[in-house]
């Protein structure tokens, strides 16, 4: 079917989704409110998305319930799959179960966001068996990628702190919410932490 063959070419799709697609927050944002269903894109976020597009590493402290996990670990990496299928995302977070929480949203979207489905093609495996899509184990493998994926190398995993990292190639890594107040007050466990994190 047409309307679900997988488009890796961006220069393929039509100007108006391509414009979403640029590098720039306000093609971001203009993704983010027709394809999610939060309905507008709040101008708190806006900084924050400025300075993703613009720095190699970012470090971001705010509030809970401000949406910071809405963007950078579901739908900043659902825009850079839409950009590229051949990008390799890492999502990391205190707990494997946390992080796959996160791998499970984005499935969730590629599988039954009917409108990003039209616009930018399949992204779940025609058939299961072909790729990896697992996402309660935080594993996905985009339909439609032309990098070899191999060994732990896929579109999209998730690992809890701790976890097996080494070996894994990632174009993005974010990392959300990698500790609680026990850890944070050690000693021990900061310097753990932060070595894990380095």
């Amino acid at each position: 079917n047409e309307k679900v063959r997988p488009r890796t070419d961006v220069e393929k799709l039509p100007g108006d989704i391509q414009a979403m697609l640029r590098w720039d927050v306000d093609s971001f944002a203009e993704f983010f409110v027709r394809f999610s269903n939060e309905g507008y894109f709040p101008p708190h976020a806006r900084p924050w998305i400025e300075a993703f597009l613009k720095y190699r590493n970012l470090l971001l402290n705010v509030p809970p319930r401000h949406a910071k996990s809405i963007f950078f670990s579901t739908w900043i990496p659902i825009w850079l799959v839409c950009r590229d299928r051949n990008v390799q995302i890492l999502l990391v977070s205190l707990t494997h179960e946390f992080a796959t929480k996160w791998a499970t949203e984005i499935a969730g979207q590629f599988e039954y966001n009917q409108d990003l489905i039209n616009c930018f093609g399949r992204f779940r495996p025609e058939n299961v068996g072909d790729q990896p899509w697992k996402p309660a184990q935080g594993a996905l493998v985009i339909h439609g990628r032309t990098r070899k994926a191999k060994g732990a190398q896929l579109t999209i995993q998730s690992r809890g702190m701790g976890a097996q990292v080494l070996g894994m190639e990632a174009d993005f890594i974010f990392v959300d919410d990698p500790t609680n107040q026990e850890i944070s007050m050690s000693e021990v466990g900061r310097k753990n932490h932060m070595k894990h994190l380095r």
